[in-house]
Formats: C-alpha cells, structure tokens, sequence
C-alpha cells in the first residue's frame, strides 16, 4: 500500500437538515446515492455546462465533506451559497481541520474517513484525517500513479470555464451503474421555474417578493437604478442622463429618439450599455459586478404603471426565478411550457421587456419560430421597436448591416451569451462592434471591461451626452 499527504487539497463541509436535496439541485452527479463509506466525484458547471471545480462528496454522519482543491474552496463556498435560499444547510471551509491523503494499493486501516476513489476501479482510495497520517510516498508519486489511470486533478489538468467534463473523462470514469444527477442546478431551478409559470403567486410568496430598491417613477417617465454597484460616468445616445442624488446609483433618462442608448461606467472602470426603453426605469441588479438581472418596470406616472401594479408580484417572481435561471444555464422549456411561458407574457402584456429576452432564448432552444415571430411582433406592436435578441433570434437581423436593421433597442445582444449567434447569422455590427467581443466581462447580462468602454466612447458613443449632475 502506498499513502501520501495531498497539501493542495482543502475540505468543505455541508451540514444540515437540506445538504444533501441542496447539493443534489447543484451539481453534475447523484449525491442522493451515495451509501456511507462511500464517495461521488461531481462537478460544479457554468450556465453553459464549462468546468467551474470538482470534488468528492463524501458522507459523515450529519455532514457531507467535499474533497476539493484548496485554491478553489472558497470560490466553491461562495457559488454554492448563492443558492440557500431558505434551504436549511450551511456550508463552511474546514481546510483546517482535515489533512487530505490519497492511498492506493491497498485500503488503509487508519481510523479516520477511508472512502474507495469512484473515479475507477484501482484509483484507490480518499482519506481525511484530522492530523497528517504516516506516508510512504509523496504528492509526486500519487501525480504518476493518477496520470498513468488518466485521471485529471482540478486545475492543474482542466481549464476553467472552458473545459467541459467529457475532457476530464467524467464519463469515462464513472461505471455504467452510478445513477448521474442532471448537469448544473437544473433540477432546483426546474421545478422552481414551472411553479412561477404555473401560479406566479405562491411563489412571490415563498421568496418573499418585493419592489426593487430606489424610485419608482421620473418626472422623465424614463430611468436607471442600480443594485450592488455604483456610477462612476454615465453618457447618452438619443436622450440626456442626470445623475440623482449623491450614491450615484440613480440616473434620470430624458429620451429625445425614439431607441435612446445609455452607457454606464462603474466603478470598478467596467461599462454597461443598455437602452433606455420611454415610460420605463431599468432596474440593473450586480453581483460582483456581473449584471445578473435587468428588469424594465414602468415608471408610475404613466398609463402603463395602473395595469402593471395588479400583477406587479406576480411578475416580479416570475422574473426573478427566470433570471437566476438563465444565470446558471437551466431556463429551458419544454414545448408544453413554452405555451405557457406565453400565455404569461400576454397576460402581463407591456409590463416587462426582459421576460421578452429570456423568453426568446428559451425559444430558441425549442427551435420555435413562431413564438419568436410572435414575441417579436408583440414588442413592436408595443414598444414601436424590439429588442435587439429577440430581432436576432426571431431571423430579422440575419445576413444583414446595421443600415438594413429595423428600428431595434440596443446595439447588440443584451443577453452575453447572444454575442456567440453574430458570426453564425453573418450579423454586421454597427460601429465596429465586433470588436467589443474580445471585452467582454463574465457576466450573464453583456458587461465591457475598461477596454470595451474605451471602445465604445470612441465609436458608438463618439457623440454623446455627457451625464449632469444631480
């Protein structure tokens, strides 16, 4: 038998009621199943199924301990708290307390947590100990032993956000009769996304739904809010831009075009180009500076405001489960509930052009160009203009320039993941947009580094207003 001390290699603990129904919505493998005295070898994914970190979950009395890489168990900590919400379960680093070994050859008789490697048969096996047990090989000799089985370990073999699991032999490695969880947090999310289409209410209840922070109306009837960032400068195509008040989080749109464009850039230099829909305030929602949700609400001086304040929860919840959906890849639909998705959107008619954009990816994934054409139409019919995601997505844009677009909200896709359609619909940014996609931040709303941001002042908003202050 040969032991070595794996120093790289930290632990988490999930304890509570919840932990195993939490990390089972989660991650990419049945935690659900496994028996004590045994492991699973899971993955957490990015909304487009891209390799974030990996780990062992293994089972101990009241706890589920992850075997992970220590560099990345924090970062793990801090996803997987994102998506508590009320489940009863906590999750801590206990690096401190656990000294990770591998062990091949033979089972170690150590007291202390011995589980088999899931990963294939003569990996050998994962051992966690409160103080660092007797070695007879090094970290070095456990390098050759897993390399010989191809067997990744984290970062050092598996690039993140790019790779995919096929590339760390996912599949390969775990035996045909290991019952696989669906990828990511599908199956939390799922069901949370059917319970807001089919009764919006209840669910606005269970998350305790409330209005969005900061005004809710402009002299202007147009405007921007922001949550968890701030407003270093701001500009304007089509319209003017006031700052509000001294956080430099609120600023007053005044449109004079039809599709005026604001441009914001925080504080941490990065840039957000959005429209600026008449009769609406935006409400910009940032984690980390990644723009997680934008939602289009209508100012109360307006006509709209009285029809949207009756179902104003309803789509407020409805939103915000979709939004954190599209955030970890999980919103699609089944062709079922892809006529009740639109059956809602008619219901809540002129309330919210983001549930329009979530809803045309979504679309998309079905194939279903009908309900595109229709979302598309709606929009115009509405707003005298559709977004730009939705025109993209609903064919409108194919194979044409800027000059041959219609009249369009925004510049280029709202949604990041919309960037990767331009090439494959030969789409023609105006501009030199295409040159911003090299600049783009992590984000699922598109977000520009500083280099983007110097891009788009000396291109698309070459001529802009400059925002005045409060």
């Amino acid at each position: 038998m040969s032991i070595a001390l794996l120093p790289d290699r930290g632990v988490l603990e999930v304890a509570g009621p919840d932990r195993v129904a939490f990390l089972q919505g989660l991650v990419s493998n049945d935690v659900a199943a496994i028996p004590e005295g045994q492991a699973a070898w899971t993955a957490l994914l990015t909304p487009q199924g891209k390799w974030l970190a990996d780990f062992f979950a293994i089972p101990v009395g009241e706890v589920l301990l992850l075997d992970v890489e220590r560099a990345q168990a924090a970062g793990l900590a801090q996803r997987l708290s994102r998506f508590r919400l009320r489940s009863k379960v906590t999750l801590r680093d206990a690096s401190a307390e656990w000294h990770v070994h591998a062990a091949w050859g033979a089972r170690p008789s150590a007291a202390c947590v011995v589980v088999p490697d899931p990963r294939l048969d003569g990996a050998g096996f994962r051992v966690l100990s409160p103080v660092p047990l007797p070695t007879d090989a090094t970290e070095a000799d456990y390098d050759r032993h897993r390399l010989a089985l191809g067997l990744p370990d984290g970062s050092r073999d598996m690039e993140g956000e790019k790779s995919v699991l096929l590339e760390g032999g996912f599949d390969d490695s775990v035996p045909d009769d290991v019952p696989r969880a669906p990828v990511s947090t599908r199956k939390a999310l799922e069901s949370l996304v059917t319970m807001a289409m089919r009764g919006p209410a209840d669910v606005a209840d269970a998350l305790a739904v409330t209005v969005p922070a900061g005004p809710t109306r402009f002299e202007s009837q147009c405007g921007f809010k922001l949550r968890g960032a701030r407003i270093q400068d701001a500009c304007a195509v089509g319209a003017g831009v006031q700052q509000l008040g001294p956080a430099r989080d609120v600023a007053r749109v005044t449109p004079r075009d039809a599709t005026p464009l604001v441009l914001f850039v925080l504080d941490n230099g990065n840039g957000v180009v959005l429209p600026a829909i008449p009769g609406f305030i935006g409400a910009l929602k940032f984690d980390g500076y990644e723009l997680i949700d934008v939602a289009y609400e209508p100012s109360d001086n307006t006509d709209r405001a009285v029809h949207f304040r009756s179902q104003a929860r309803e789509l407020r919840a409805l939103r915000q489960v979709v939004a954190t959906a599209s955030r970890e890849g999980v919103f699609w639909l089944q062709r079922d509930k892809a006529a009740t998705l639109a059956r809602r959107m008619q219901v809540m008619k002129g309330v919210d052009p983001s549930l329009a954009v979530y809803a045309a990816y979504a679309y998309d994934d079905l194939h279903e160009t009908r309900r595109l054409a229709e979302t598309d139409r709606y929009l115009r019919g509405d707003l005298g203009a559709s977004l730009f995601d939705v025109a993209m997505l609903a064919g409108r844009l194919d194979r044409r320039s800027a000059a041959e677009w219609p009249p369009l909200f925004g510049p280029f896709p709202l949604l990041a993941q919309g960037w990767a359609y331009l090439r494959a619909r030969r789409i023609e940014l105006a501009h030199d947009g295409a040159a911003l996609q090299p600049h783009l931040a992590d984000s699922l709303w598109t977000v520009f580094g500083p280099g983007g941001v110097e891009h788009l002042r000396s291109h698309l908003f070459r001529e802009a207003e400059p925002w005045q202050p409060g």
